[in-house]
């Protein structure tokens, strides 16, 4: 019998023990205050009282030693496959249709708000891999720069990734080179994708219209053992050491690493988490309410960046394809459609004076089923004043009759 085994039997009959202890403690307490004959003993209350918890914290001391037991097997068997894991640099890139690539995105910021924080170091690796086996070939192209912010860098940032205002000063990135990367790029993955993602579509909203997979959420770390899903850890339970802790190049290079490794010696976590991705996204692909593997109201805070960094033809872009799945949606489940998007493209026309397109959009919400609230009635009073802005600004166009053309 192993270790591990041996070690749940023993726990299993410990417990069982305590619990039998228990229940003969409460059982004679019980029995004690029930006789008229002996009068009320505080302390046994007390005793009573103290008991159970003692029981289900002795429990949980347990069941947390047991896993760690469990976790030190699998880390031991972790860095013994994965300490050689090496991903290399390639000098060619192979090509044809078996192959794709994806790009490992990975920022430092100021801070941790997207509204009020800004990048201040951005990295970005092409990693080539195999479509039909999902094994990474190797990394084709790579790019790290930092760059100067206008805001202030927190202390807790600093303390974390080790920059401050003087090593960013006076440095930029170099937007033609990662807008070609990213170009390049089928699909992107960072860790905490929601973070990073957030923070590169107001530098880079091209990304927008891309999938971005999350090898922090899109992986069953904690279902594999591993009590934490941080980066770090994972690479120190790997056995990967990064070059630099909490910089955008090392975490980049050693992430990379990472989903080379596999826990069961046979599929890659690189493989895990594409395979997952393309499942949940066919089967969200002819979902109503959904847009390239998302709800729609999963844009909402994409749509609200690129409109504050002034990216408005991204946004109208992306707009336009939600309203479909806003319709759909609509039509499928017999409720009214969101008025928001809408909304948000009939100011984008306003701005740009392009009343005819602000016309068409609240027509088209006119024709769809509405439902209760104050939205709805405004924009549909909206479309009647742009019908009346709209037919002032085309008779301001019109031709006088001078009497000169029959000259």
């Amino acid at each position: 019998m192993g270790v591990k085994k041996q070690w749940r039997f023993r726990e299993k009959g410990l417990s069982n023990a305590f619990l039998l202890i228990c229940i003969f403690i409460v059982s004679f307490i019980i029995a004690v205050e029930s006789s008229n004959d002996i009068p009320p003993n505080p302390l046994l209350g007390l005793l009573g009282i103290i008991t159970i918890p003692a029981y289900l914290i002795v429990r949980n001391k347990n069941k947390v030693h047991k896993e760690h037991q469990d976790n030190r097997v699998l880390y031991s068997i972790a860095k013994q496959k994965n300490l050689s894991s090496e991903v290399p640099i390639l000098q060619e890139v192979p090509e044809g249709p078996e192959y794709g690539i994806a790009g490992y995105i990975d920022v430092e910021t100021t801070g941790l708000s997207a509204k009020k924080d800004q990048i201040i170091e951005f990295a970005i690796a092409l990693i080539c891999y195999e479509k039909s086996t999902c094994k990474i070939i190797g990394i084709v192209d790579s790019y790290c720069g930092l760059r100067e912010p206008t805001v202030p860098i927190s202390p807790e940032a600093s303390s974390v990734n080790g920059i401050y205002m003087h090593d960013v000063k006076g440095k930029d990135l170099d937007y033609k080179r990662i807008n070609e990367l990213l170009d390049k790029a089928d699909f992107f993955i960072s860790h905490n994708a929601d973070f990073d993602r957030k923070f590169v579509i107001a530098l880079f909203p091209s990304v927008v219209e891309k999938d971005w997979l999350c090898s922090m959420n899109g992986i069953d770390w904690l279902g594999k053992g591993f009590y934490s899903k941080s980066l770090q850890y994972l690479l120190s339970m790997h056995g990967i050491c990064p070059s630099s802790a909490h910089r955008a190049s090392g975490d980049v290079e050693s992430a990379i690493k990472l989903l080379a490794c596999s826990a069961d010696n046979k599929n890659s976590y690189f493989s895990e988490l594409i395979t997952k991705h393309a499942r949940e996204k066919l089967s969200k692909k002819n979902k109503p309410g959904y847009y390239n593997g998302k709800h729609y109201t999963e844009y909402v805070g994409t749509i609200k960046i690129l409109r504050r960094e002034g990216e408005d033809g991204s946004a109208e872009k992306l707009l336009l394809k939600l309203l479909d799945a806003v319709e759909s949606e609509s039509r499928a489940k017999g409720f009214g459609v969101a008025p928001w998007y809408y909304e948000q493209l009939a100011i984008i026309y306003r701005k740009r004076k392009d009343y005819l397109k602000e016309l068409e959009i609240l027509e088209r919400f006119a024709r769809q089923k509405h439902s209760p609230g104050a939205s709805p009635p405004k924009l549909l009073e909206r479309l009647e004043k742009v019908r009346k802005l709209t037919l002032k600004h085309i008779s301001s166009y019109q031709p006088t009759n001078t009497g000169t053309e029959y000259l």
